[in-house]
């Protein structure tokens, strides 16, 4: 009888140990469920919203929102929308709340306010990101700690490619 009890045990905690193993390794390399805290993002992401954050995606490009850490031993993480990615010369005008990339104007519907410019600047750039980098920015423009504050982001600091769990990721249409 204790061998049958023993055994049975052993198998619970073996699979306890399995399924905590997996879970473990699927939350550190393959994908993790975050809540946002913030309005940086709004209105396409919104403070409570949750995303899941695919870390297997190692290509990026422009209109990506991706989730990243500023520096290896920062605390927190942010969720940000690449604008430009390496090799791409960015430039913005806040006069006319337009961001160019290579000298087009680009379209950027989940912005909802013209930008302000702050200290007197009418314009940001130009600026050629170099090879790994790109410029990100929150939809919320006003109201976002992002590269125009920090500088680029480089791909080894992107921890992957957010979406929202229930839902698309909302854009305004014009």
């Amino acid at each position: 009888m204790k061998k049958g009890i023993s055994i049975a045990l052993i198998s619970v905690i073996a699979a306890g140990v399995f399924i905590f193993g997996s879970a473990w390794a699927v939350r550190t390399w393959v994908f993790t469920i975050v809540r946002v805290d913030g309005v940086s993002m709004q209105p396409s992401v919104r403070s409570g919203d949750l995303l899941i954050v695919n870390k297997r995606v190692r290509q990026f490009g422009n209109g990506d929102i991706i989730m990243f850490r500023i520096t290896p031993e920062s605390r927190w993480a942010y969720i940000q929308r690449i604008i430009a990615s390496e090799g791409q010369t960015l430039y913005i005008d806040f006069e006319s709340s337009g961001v160019y990339i290579d000298g087009e104007r680009i379209y950027e519907p989940y912005v909802m306010e013209a930008m302000l410019a702050g200290s007197g600047n009418t314009s940001f750039g130009p600026i050629t990101l170099p090879e790994g980098y790109f410029f990100v920015m929150g939809d919320n423009r006003n109201n976002s700690y992002d590269s125009r504050a920090f500088g680029a982001v480089h791909r080894n600091q992107i921890k992957g490619r957010a979406s929202k769990l229930l839902g698309e990721i909302s854009v305004r249409e014009h």
